[in-house]
């Protein structure tokens, strides 16, 4: 089995890694009437301060979520699966499920924690047996115990022999994050327009421990790399891709951000990862909808 996981203070709650997402800053109309800087220093500047003021304003966010997965298993290890009944011309298996439900996010300022939990409420439009609604666990009891709960309990939904714990729509923006900023080079790649806004396409690799993510088995680090499309001046992220790869796995996020009017914020409207193994093929496809906050008096820790 092939893994790996995210470095971080609290691993991936209900299937997922600590999260981030971001905002458009309030000044960001003024911002874009004056000239606006290109160079990397100031990119990556209003990016990482992007991200903070994010961290200061995200609250209590889910949306509805539909994921679905596919997976591809090579011909030897479909027999090995799938021993005699496995068909003789078999060149592959293929698997696909469907699993939909909620994606619940929020920030923790006293523990610097990005938490994720994800309700998963039916697979192949099959209800989930025992399900609890998420607001009625999340009362009177922490976040955190609420998360692992539903991640034991979601984790047979995942078809994927690929292991891994953060694979959430904001992972990517951890690169921006103050505290690890220092330990990723960037550089710019494309300049382009979106009407009067110049989008810039930052690349980043990552050159320093520790790192973002780490192999499961034995915490051997993975280094990753990728890039942001941002806007030049406000550094509002529109689009993030992170990859990884290691020994004989490697992995691509994308995400797709858009604005909410309703909360005056950009969320994530559409997450797809990818991994490769020398015997296997996954991908995933989670769109999201119906952003709102989350009213619910719980405990974070």
């Amino acid at each position: 089995m092939n893994s790996a996981v995210c470095r971080r203070p609290l691993r991936g709650v209900a299937g997922a890694a600590l999260v981030t997402a971001v905002v458009a800053h309030a000044s960001a109309q003024e911002s874009r009437s004056q000239p606006t800087s290109v160079s990397v220093p100031t990119l990556v500047e209003a990016a990482t301060a992007y991200v903070e003021e994010y961290e200061a304003q995200l609250s209590y966010l889910v949306a509805a979520e539909t994921y679905t997965q596919h997976e591809q298993v090579s011909a030897f290890s479909a027999r090995a699966l799938l021993g005699p009944a496995a068909s003789p011309g078999m060149n592959t298996v293929d698997t696909k499920r469907v699993m939909r439900g909620e994606l619940f996010l929020t920030f923790e300022p006293s523990t610097h924690m990005w938490i994720a939990v994800r309700d998963i409420a039916d697979v192949d439009g099959k209800p989930v047996a025992n399900r609890q609604d998420l607001q009625t666990l999340l009362r009177g009891r922490s976040i955190t115990s609420v998360g692992e709960q539903l991640k034991e309990h979601n984790a047979r939904f995942n078809i994927s022999r690929v292991e891994r714990n953060f694979n959430e729509p904001t992972f990517a923006l951890q690169v921006l994050e103050r505290k690890n900023v220092s330990r990723f080079q960037f550089t710019r790649n494309a300049v382009t327009k979106a009407g009067d806004v110049a989008l810039v396409t930052l690349r980043f690799d990552e050159r320093d421990g520790p790192t973002l993510v780490v192999a499961l088995t034995d915490h051997h680090p993975i280094y990753c790399s990728g890039e942001f499309v941002v806007e030049a001046g406000t550094g509002q992220v529109r689009r993030a891709v992170i990859r990884f790869k290691d020994t004989t796995l490697s992995g691509e996020f994308t995400t797709a951000y858009v604005p909410d009017s309703a909360l005056a914020l950009w969320v994530p409207s559409r997450f797809t990862e990818k991994w490769a193994a020398p015997d296997e093929t996954v991908t995933g496809d989670a769109k999201y909808s119906n952003w709102r906050r989350f009213e619910v008096t719980s405990r974070i820790k």
